[in-house]
C-alpha cells in the first residue's frame, strides 16, 4: 500500500469508444485491500454518485485508493462525524487500484450497495440456502431477534411471534424483502437435500421457481387433503420437480398432470378453482421419476445430459428411501426394483452416446 496521505497527480485515464486491448482488461482491478488509520485531511469525498440516503452498514468508512488520491465511495458521514470531533485521522476499509478513473470510482460507489462482497451467487442456491437457515433456527431453538442488527433499514418492529420474527430477521440480514423471503422458502418447501442439491448443479433460475408454483401446491394441498405424510409429500414434490426441470429445460413450459397449466396463473387464485387432481399418486408413481428418455421410443440418441437427468432421480429415488424412518417395506421394494432396472439401463445409453459420436467421425472422414 502507498503512504498514507501521498498524493499523486495523474491524468483521469481515457480510452476511446470501441477500442479495446488485451492490456487494458482489469485495469482497474482491486490490487490490494487493508484497514489503516488515515489522515483525515487526505480523505476526499466522491461527488459523481450523490451519497446514499440511510447510513452505511459498515462501522469504518469505504475508501478507494488511486493514485491521485483517497476517495470516499461509503461512509463520509462517519468522516464527517470525526471532523467535528475534531479527530485528525480515521480508520478506513481501504481498496487499492492501480490506475486513476472518475468512471470507476462511480461504478464502486454504486457496486459497494449493490453487489454483495463476496459476489453473486446462483439464485437456486438462495433459495436453498435461506430454507437452511430457516431450519438452523428451529432446531436451535434460537429467537431470531438476538440476530437482528436494527439500524435505518430495519422495517417493521419484530413482535412476539418466532416465524415472523423469523422472516423479518431473514429480511434485514440477507437485504431481502419479506415477500422475497417468504418466496425462498415456501420455493424450497418439501424438496429433499438432494433435490434441492440437483436444482443448484443445474443452475435452476427463478423462472422456473415461479412457473411450478401453482402445481406444486396443488399437489402438496391434494396430499395433505389425502392424508400423506410429510416424508411421502416431500418424496413426491422432489421427483415431480424434477420432472418439471426436465421438461422446461427442453421447451421452456411446464404442463402439469393437473391439467393445461404452465404455472402462469395468479399465485393468489382461489383454492376453489384449482383443478381436482385424480387419484393417480399411487407408492409406485410417488417414488418413481419418469425421465424424459425412453430409449426404445425415440430415434434420437440420448444426451450426456439425458444420462444425467437419470442418475439424478435414481439418486433421488434411493436417498428417499433411505430417509424414511421406519422404511416403507413394501414402497421400497418397489422402487429399489424400478431403480436398479433403470440403473442398467445406463451403461447402454452410454454405449448410444459413444455410436452416435463414432459415426458423425466417420461421416466427416468420409
Amino acid at each position: 500500500m502507498s503512504e498514507k496521505g501521498a498524493v499523486q497527480k495523474t491524468t483521469t485515464d481515457s480510452t476511446p469508444p470501441g477500442v479495446l486491448n488485451a492490456d487494458q482488461i482489469g485495469r482497474f482491478k482491486t490490487t490490494q485491500e487493508d484497514i489503516a488509520e488515515l489522515p483525515i485531511k487526505s480523505i476526499q469525498p466522491h461527488r459523481l454518485i450523490p451519497d446514499y440516503r440511510d447510513p452505511t452498514e459498515s462501522i469504518l468508512p469505504i475508501v478507494v485508493q488511486s493514485p491521485t488520491g483517497f476517495h470516499c465511495i461509503d461512509g463520509w458521514r462517519l468522516i464527517q462525524q470525526e471532523i467535528a470531533a475534531g479527530q485528525p485521522a480515521i480508520r478506513c476499509a481501504i481498496i487499492s487500484i492501480q490506475k486513476h478513473s472518475d468512471t470507476e470510482l462511480a461504478i464502486r460507489k454504486v457496486e459497494v450497495r449493490s453487489k454483495p462482497r463476496g459476489g453473486t451467487c446462483l439464485f437456486a442456491e438462495l433459495v436453498r440456502n435461506t430454507s437452511i437457515l430457516a431450519k438452523i433456527f428451529k432446531a436451535k431453538m434460537e429467537n431470531p431477534i438476538m440476530f437482528s442488527h436494527g439500524g435505518a433499514r430495519q422495517g417493521k418492529n419484530f413482535s412476539n411471534n418466532e416465524e415472523d420474527d423469523l422472516r423479518q430477521m431473514l429480511s434485514e440480514r440477507l437485504g431481502k424483502n419479506r415477500s422475497t423471503i417468504n418466496d425462498y422458502l415456501n420455493f424450497a418447501r418439501h424438496l429433499t437435500d438432494v433435490a434441492m442439491n440437483i436444482l443448484v448443479a443445474r443452475n435452476t433460475g427463478k423462472a422456473f421457481f415461479e412457473k411450478c408454483r401453482v402445481n406444486k401446491r396443488t399437489l402438496i394441498k391434494d396430499m395433505e387433503g389425502d392424508g400423506a405424510e410429510e416424508g411421502e409429500i416431500t418424496a413426491a414434490v422432489s421427483c415431480k420437480m424434477l420432472e418439471w426441470l426436465d421438461e422446461f429445460s427442453r421447451t421452456g413450459k411446464i404442463i402439469s398432470d393437473y391439467g393445461e397449466n404452465d404455472g402462469d396463473e395468479d399465485d393468489e387464485q382461489p383454492s376453489s378453482d384449482l383443478p381436482v387432481v385424480e387419484d393417480e399418486l399411487s407408492e409406485d408413481k410417488i417414488f418413481q421419476h419418469q425421465t424424459i428418455v425412453e430409449t426404445g421410443d425415440s430415434s434420437e440418441p440420448p444426451t450426456e445430459e439425458d444420462v444425467k437427468a437419470e442418475i439424478n432421480a435414481i439418486i433421488l429415488s434411493l436417498t428417499t428411501i433411505m430417509e424414511q424412518s421406519p422404511i416403507e417395506i413394501d414402497a421400497g421394494i418397489n422402487t429399489l426394483n424400478d431403480q436398479i432396472s433403470k440403473l442398467a439401463m445406463i451403461p447402454q445409453m452410454l454405449m448410444d452416446i459413444k455410436d452416435h459420436i463414432a459415426s458423425e467421425i466417420d461421416e466427416e472422414a468420409a
